[in-house]
């Protein structure tokens, strides 16, 4: 008598170590995006809105949301957030010396 093995792709623990390379290349991105607010927006944006903004607004097309907080040095920081409340980038406005200037720059970005 004759027996049949037949084995299934993925069956072999290569989906496993599939998944481990994906959560570290996720884990990657993490950290670059962090690295890269800090290089490109200085150390403040790390913490930019991390409390009660003085406003929102949503970019209806990504579902992202603009929260607008001003500084202690009395410049605008803004924080964008993706629908999860990850973090998507944070900078301050330095040249920008009203709530209304960060509102219309947001706006002519989609957000409202």
């Amino acid at each position: 008598m004759t027996i049949c093995e037949q084995s299934y792709p993925g069956t072999n623990g290569t989906n496993k170590g599939f998944i481990f390379i994906l959560l570290f290349v996720i884990g990657g991105l993490a950290l670059f995006s962090i690295a890269h607010a800090v290089e490109r927006h200085g150390d403040e944006a790390i913490n930019i809105c991390n409390q009660s903004p003085l406003m929102q607004l949503t970019n209806l097309q990504t579902g992202r949301d603009a929260h607008i907080c001003q500084m202690p040095d009395g410049k605008f920081g803004v924080r964008i957030v993706a629908k999860d409340g990850d973090t998507i980038t944070a900078f301050v406005k330095e040249k920008m010396h009203s709530v209304s200037d960060v509102i219309r720059y947001l706006n002519n970005r989609g957000y409202y």
